[in-house]
């Protein structure tokens, strides 16, 4: 994998070669602080780890995303959820990590169900939370403050 300049994304994470479904990509890595920055991962209600190497750039895609975190490994570990093929983006759903998003933006992610934002899991819908949380397809500190929320 490697980090390359796209004039749609900005810097963004490509795939070099073949990266079969349920491979490891990444391993997130990086210093845990308290306030969240556009590079954290929210790891717990205060806590967020300052990503660091090329975890950092990978891209934003609402529902269709190529990857996706592996939340029951410590560290965390960012896996394939289909094959994906060399010089394709790596992305996955920002919101299944960050309640809420510290820079939110207006997505441009093009998938068939782009949200139009990114800003958060707080603010998608019930039921999309209460399905995220079902599926585990949000962190364990995503779905304890969920559960928080009723």
């Amino acid at each position: 994998m490697t980090s390359v300049e796209d004039s749609k994304y900005g810097k963004a994470l490509v795939a070099t070669s073949h990266i079969k479904a349920g491979e490891e990509i990444l391993t997130l890595n990086g210093e845990i602080v308290t306030e969240p920055s556009v590079y954290s991962v929210q790891i717990s209600e205060n806590e967020h780890v300052n990503t660091d190497g090329n975890l950092r750039f990978a891209n934003h895609k609402c529902r269709s995303a190529n990857a996706a975190f592996d939340f029951t490994t410590v560290p965390w570990v960012l896996k394939a959820v289909r094959n994906i093929e060399p010089n394709e983006f790596i992305s996955f759903d920002y919101n299944t990590t960050e309640y809420k998003i510290s820079s939110t933006f207006d997505c441009i992610c093009d998938s068939n169900e782009c949200r139009g934002k990114a800003l958060g899991f707080h603010y998608l819908s019930d039921d999309e939370k209460a399905d995220m949380v079902a599926k585990g397809l949000c962190s364990p500190a995503l779905q304890k403050l969920f559960l928080n929320e009723k």
